[in-house]
């Protein structure tokens, strides 16, 4: 990996579609992946598959614009890093880092199995409260056991 400091990242504006919210702002996994789309192609290494996301969530993220900004400190021919942080009005909301990088053979694995589960069309839809929050909406759930 290349030590050379590298620029920041201008930052980009970036918003969260209220059909994403929870209980008290935007559900999580959504802002990191909002966050993430907003990193890709920025910077050196960043065109390649992501690696590895962290994200710490600081407050939850509403309906204003969300700023991303980051750095990459360190990109070399197999791996890019990058970190970045995500405000709203001056406030901190996420903070983290994502590695990107090609793939490449690694050792086998030869654990156990998973276990047989039925089809999904073979189990019962689970439904959720009506209003537990919005972003049950976008998904089906299905147990299979």
């Amino acid at each position: 990996m290349s030590a050379a400091p590298r620029a920041p990242l201008a930052p980009t504006e970036s918003t969260v579609d209220p059909l994403w919210w929870s209980w008290a702002g935007a559900h999580g996994g959504h802002v990191a992946a909002v966050a993430l789309a907003a990193l890709r192609g920025r910077f050196p290494g960043g065109a390649h598959p992501v690696r590895s996301l962290t994200a710490h969530f600081l407050a939850p993220v509403d309906a204003r614009p969300l700023q991303i900004s980051g750095t990459a400190p360190a990109v070399g021919r197999r791996a890019a890093t990058c970190v970045f942080s995500g405000h709203q009005n001056g406030i901190p909301v996420i903070a983290g880092s994502a590695v990107f990088g090609p793939g490449r053979p690694g050792p086998a694995h030869e654990g156990c199995p998973a276990p047989a589960v039925p089809a999904p069309d073979d189990c019962p839809s689970l439904d959720l409260p009506t209003g537990l929050a919005p972003f049950e909406r976008q998904v089906e759930i299905r147990p299979a056991g």
